[in-house]
């Protein structure tokens, strides 16, 4: 694993985000030219105003022309980032363990040439991208618009308060001067609006925390953080089908906190602390994973994470180098965040000194704005000369046109054939298993402007025949009356019922997200998607948004309290009048290390009790990220719709609400059957753009 290489490419990928940015401040600059000398102004801040929005949708338009134009070719540019961090983490991870293999030390039964478990990783690492980078698009484009509102609403607001001094002097009968109808008054009133637009800038994405990303910010992040992720997994996945458990963590100067402690050290994936021996026999002490930062944001292996693992084999392996030492790792840390602030600074520089060329700044602010440039220059230089660091200056300009690096660069066949051949040499022919190929590993979802989830990851399941020509295996017995009514209820229904299989391997909770989750475009799955959930983590193989009868018949209250009430279940029903007083109650039950479907006013989701207190799982958006967020009365009623009372016809109304524990829902027949009347082909999910929260 190269993190030279990965860095690189991250950093080249998201300049592309940055020059749309750019191109997007100095596109909006044209609309709030200054006026020349001479020239006629509105009548009125009113007249100014209804003039700008008129022209919203024209904004709104050249915007998706210039993020379309510029990431007409993301998709390749992403996929071939990721095979190609495959490729360089196992060509690096290979030699020592063939060479294991060769004197006895490991004995695997054969290799895949790509592994099943690479290509998972490969198409959910990817799809979570795609995702995040179609989010991107999307708030960029929602961005814009209120920049530009926002930059109208400036303008219009110095001028209003113009106009009321200059009603005020009039009826003092003092002249006034130019403060409202001279050119100098707008034009300044234009000059202060869009200085504040280009410190704002345009927003990317709003994490969890409600931090706003620029665009190039996020990008970089997502796809160096998605490649180094594939690129261990390789490695992770490599090492353990030759039968190693084992790697040793890279270091590097000015490495984060969290990672610093664990540079050079040896770590076991399966948590098996112990001392092993090392090439020359020197004892080494082997950490558990669980034990290390791993799993952390800021953590090993997190998110900007530079340190990669390499396999170590007893016997074999050999720890070189020393890392840095703690004070002047921290130092050069320090250091590094100071330059890229620096590169920001006079990045941001230089694109105020286009937009105001836009405007028509004149001569003399032009000027000014040069010379702003030329002392952040020379700060630079003075910074890396005290250092020693070398200046970057392809991270100090602006570009409003850069393109993604050639999606055909690497021939991933050639390297898949040079793999096979290698295996073979150590296994004496046929060791290498057929497995995958790269090309079978590239799904292909485009990146625009627009989320588009369209791509479910590939999570293996037990081998069976289509379900089209397959009839349903025998169910168990049914344990319940409940369940064989609510069951015959459905089928009367007349909803189509697709076979549900069992994972031979768990998925993650992150893998049964990616998989699940979208926006919204039938009328209302928070349910049924939510009960898909409940199936994933207890086993069943279980896609949702199917909508129709499905979506209705599980969004009943009845048939939902009677899922409840289904042997097995620990669950609990609470009625009365104010939807709060029985979410509190209910919740009250949640217990922390548990899941569990709950359902109040207008909505239903997962729920869990975390150290900061209860979440919800959001699985329905297509504006912000699908995951778990703080449960507040404020989102009791935003998102849920709660009411402190329901009326009808003047009478008050009781209501009810449910609560079960996901978990007791394994091994229940009844439960497995009723998600057959979920299940959905993945090409007939009702997700995606046009959808939303519901």
């Amino acid at each position: 694993m190269n993190p030279e290489f990965i860095d690189g490419m991250s950093w080249e990928m998201a300049e592309v985000y940055g020059a749309i940015t750019d191109q997007i401040l100095i596109n909006l600059s044209r609309y709030f030219k200054y006026y020349k000398p001479g020239e006629t102004v509105p009548k009125s801040s009113f007249e100014y105003q209804a003039n700008m929005l008129a022209q919203m949708g024209q904004v709104n338009k050249e915007t998706v022309r210039i993020i379309s134009g510029g990431l007409k070719d993301a998709d390749g540019a992403l996929q071939n980032a990721m095979t190609q961090a495959i490729i360089d983490a196992v060509s690096k991870a290979q030699p020592e363990l063939l060479d294991a293999v060769k004197k006895g030390i490991l004995q695997p039964a054969g290799i895949p040439v790509v592994a099943p478990e690479q290509m998972r990783a490969f198409q959910l690492y990817y799809k979570q991208a795609a995702d995040k980078l179609n989010l991107v698009n999307t708030v960029m484009l929602e961005s814009t618009k209120s920049a530009y509102q926002q930059t109208v609403s400036d303008v219009v607001a110095e001028i209003e308060l113009a106009e009321r001094i200059n009603a005020t002097y009039s009826a003092l009968d003092i002249a006034a001067g130019e403060t409202v109808t001279g050119v100098s008054s707008w034009n300044q009133a234009l000059q202060h609006a869009t200085k504040r637009m280009a410190d704002r800038g345009i927003t990317g994405f709003i994490d969890h925390a409600g931090h706003r990303w620029s665009a190039e910010a996020y990008a970089a992040m997502d796809i160096r953080t998605t490649m180094a992720n594939t690129a261990r997994a390789a490695v992770w996945e490599t090492n353990q089908n030759f039968g190693n458990d084992l790697y040793s963590v890279s270091y590097h100067n000015g490495a984060r906190p969290l990672c610093y402690p664990y540079q050079n050290k040896v770590v076991s994936s399966t948590d098996n602390a112990r001392t092993v021996a090392d090439l020359d026999g020197n004892e080494v002490e082997v950490i558990a994973q669980s034990a290390t930062s791993y799993g952390q944001p800021a953590g090993l292996f997190g998110i900007n994470c530079k340190h990669y693992p390499t396999p170590f084999i007893p016997g074999v392996s050999i720890i070189r180098g020393e890392p840095q030492d703690p004070e002047e790792n921290q130092k050069t840390y320090e250091e590094s965040q100071q330059q890229r602030g620096l590169e920001r600074k006079i990045r941001e520089q230089k694109r105020d000194l286009l937009m105001m060329r836009e405007q028509g700044a004149s001569p003399d602010a032009i000027k000014a704005q040069r010379e702003k440039i030329r002392e952040t220059s020379t700060e630079i230089d003075d910074f890396c000369e005290a250092t020693g660091r070398a200046r970057r200056r392809n991270r100090e300009g602006v570009y409003t046109k850069r393109e993604f690096p050639d999606a055909d660069k690497y021939d991933v066949t050639k390297f898949e054939h040079q793999q096979r051949d290698i295996i073979n040499n150590y296994f004496g022919g046929g060791g290498a298993q057929s497995g995958y190929t790269f090309g079978e590993m590239q799904p292909k979802q485009p990146i625009t402007p627009q989320p588009i989830p369209n791509m479910t990851p590939q999570i293996p399941a037990q081998s069976v025949p289509s379900a089209q020509n397959t009839q349903p295996e025998p169910q168990e017995a049914r344990r319940s009356e409940t369940g064989h009514k609510l069951i015959k209820r459905l089928e009367a229904q007349k909803i189509e019922r697709r076979y549900v299989q069992r994972y031979t391997e768990q998925p993650s909770e992150q893998m049964i997200i990616a998989k699940l989750a979208g926006a919204d475009k039938t009328k209302g799955s928070c349910s049924s998607v939510a009960l898909a959930y409940a199936g994933n983590k207890i086993g069943l193989d279980v896609t949702d948004y199917r909508g129709g009868m499905s979506q209705y018949a599980f969004s009943s209250f009845g048939n939902i309290k009677d899922i409840c009430r289904l042997d097995g279940i620990q669950g609990k029903i609470v009625n009365g009048y104010n939807d709060f007083t029985n979410a509190h109650n209910l919740l009250k039950e949640v217990q922390e290390g548990k899941e569990y479907y709950f359902t109040a006013g207008k909505h239903a989701a997962i729920v869990r009790k975390s150290q900061t207190g209860i979440e919800y799982l959001e699985m329905q958006s297509g504006w912000r990220e699908n995951t778990w967020y703080e449960l507040t009365d404020y989102e009791l009623k935003r998102r849920f719709g709660c009411q402190k009372s329901h009326t009808t016809y003047g009478m008050k109304m009781e209501t009810s609400e449910v609560l079960f524990d996901i978990e007791s829902a394994r091994g229940n027949a009844d439960f497995a059957e009723l998600m057959e009347f979920i299940n959905t082909a993945t090409d007939q999910q009702r997700k995606g753009v046009g959808g939303g929260e519901r």
